[in-house]
């Protein structure tokens, strides 16, 4: 009895509850509802895991043998070895008995191609190819620039010092030939071209811009030059620059490196179409390459044709990066024009930016944004000054930049013209201001 008593007492201290019969069945039943759907997530997850398994190892598998089965496989390189198989024409390949061609690691008897990706080593073999033939190409446009000029000693006798540079050739007709050079200073002073055949001729100085930096030399086609350098030289194509973008490569030649016949490879970093220069908007491009302005430096593309002409113009970009600044094409053809014709191009002397919408919700007229007087300008001289801005030169209306380089333009150098402006005050009112000035030369 004293045993039933402690039974009872335990099932009741454990459970809460009296245990029964029916109580202990269902409890049962319950135990086992719970152990089944234990053991169903169990193989649930094994089942799911073996399947994933299953799945890797045969895309691994596809994956191998695509890389092994030798037909239309993209290298590194992103060129297929279909690409690379040996043509015909080359040396060492050969015709096997059924007709398809062979060659150690090409293509295999039954025609299909076993050879591997190119190689690292190929391809470097082959930009250097790329590379080399570009330069080529330029060589009978490049000349060789000698500036001579007589120099008095202490001792009063003369002395001769020869300044040299790198020239190309931009035209040539029945009557002369056309130099694109940097800025030559050639006041009493002689010039002399050497082309790549190493003759040499006489020339003269049509004209040359110091803001541009920029000379356009000339030589006469039918007076002091051979019959041989005519056939020989050829004058450069011009790019297109509506195809450069960052990372096209670019070739520099002339004296990029400080010296005659050099050249250096480098990669556009970075694109301006309109960037602030002189009185002007100018197409600019910058390379991680070396070069040489004062010396004549030239870009131009892997066709062998001009994109570019390196500036001196110390940007924020060039600066910033210790990149090279190159002028386009586009914008230095303008320059050459006015060259060729002989004739200066006015100078007033502002670096501007067009007024915006953004500036003109800050209530700035409209207008060109002075951004800076380079010194001893016209412009300097005559008092315009960072922020204000021109609205008018010699009475016609400008609206823009480009407005007001195709007014300049039309001005000649030396004549005094009216400019107005608009000048803020300490409240950002605008008033009215007008200046006389003599316009310069570039």
């Amino acid at each position: 009895m004293e045993d039933n008593n402690k039974k009872k007492l335990i099932n009741e201290t454990v459970t809460g509850r009296r245990l029964t019969p029916r109580r202990a069945l269902r409890y049962a039943l319950i135990a086992g509802v719970c152990g089944a759907a234990f053991g169903c997530g169990i193989f649930l997850t094994q089942s799911l895991t073996a399947h994933v398994n299953a799945s890797s190892d045969k895309q691994h598998q596809e994956q191998t043998e695509s890389l092994t089965a030798g037909s239309d496989v993209v290298g590194n390189n992103g060129i297929s070895e279909t690409e690379t198989s040996v043509s015909e024409s080359e040396p060492g390949s050969s015709i096997s008995d059924n007709g398809t061609e062979n060659e150690s690691g090409g293509s295999s008897e039954n025609g299909s191609d076993t050879s591997g990706a190119i190689s690292a080593e190929d391809l470097n073999r082959e930009l250097l190819s790329i590379r080399t033939k570009a330069a080529a190409a330029v060589k009978d446009s490049l000349v060789t620039v000698n500036v001579t000029a007589q120099t008095n000693t202490w001792f009063d006798s003369e002395m001769e010092s020869t300044e040299t540079f790198s020239g190309v050739i931009i035209s040539i007709d029945d009557k002369e030939i056309l130099v694109l050079a940097p800025y030559i200073n050639a006041d009493e002073k002689k010039i002399k071209l050497v082309f790549s055949n190493e003759s040499s001729a006489d020339a003269y100085l049509k004209q040359s811009s110091q803001t541009d930096g920029l000379s356009v030399i000339a030589v006469s086609a039918t007076e002091g030059i051979s019959a041989d350098t005519l056939d020989t030289i050829e004058a450069i194509g011009y790019g297109n620059t509506d195809k450069l973008e960052n990372g096209t490569p670019v070739i520099a030649v002339g004296s990029p490196l400080g010296v005659i016949d050099s050249c250096a490879f480098g990669n556009i970093g970075y694109i301006d179409d309109s960037e602030m220069s002189t009185d002007c908007l100018q197409y600019a491009f910058y390379c991680e390459l070396a070069s040489n302005a004062a010396k004549g430096s030239f870009a131009v593309d892997y066709n062998g044709e001009l994109i570019g002409v390196a500036s001196s113009q110390k940007t924020d970009v060039a600066l910033n990066s210790a990149v090279t600044r190159f002028v386009g094409i586009d914008s230095v053809e303008r320059v050459i024009q006015s060259l060729t014709a002989g004739s200066k191009k006015p100078l007033l002397g502002i670096m501007g930016i067009d007024v915006d919408f953004g500036m003109k919700y800050s209530s700035i007229p409209e207008g060109v944004y002075v951004s800076e007087v380079l010194n001893g300008t016209p412009a300097y001289n005559a008092g315009i000054r960072h922020g204000d801005v021109i609205i008018s030169i010699a009475d016609r209306q400008i609206t823009d930049v480009a407005s007001m380089s195709r007014i300049l333009n039309s001005l000649k150098p030396g004549i005094t013209t009216n400019v107005r402006l608009m000048r803020g005050s300490v409240n950002s009112e605008y008033k009215e201001i007008q200046f006389e000035l003599t316009l310069g030369e570039r």
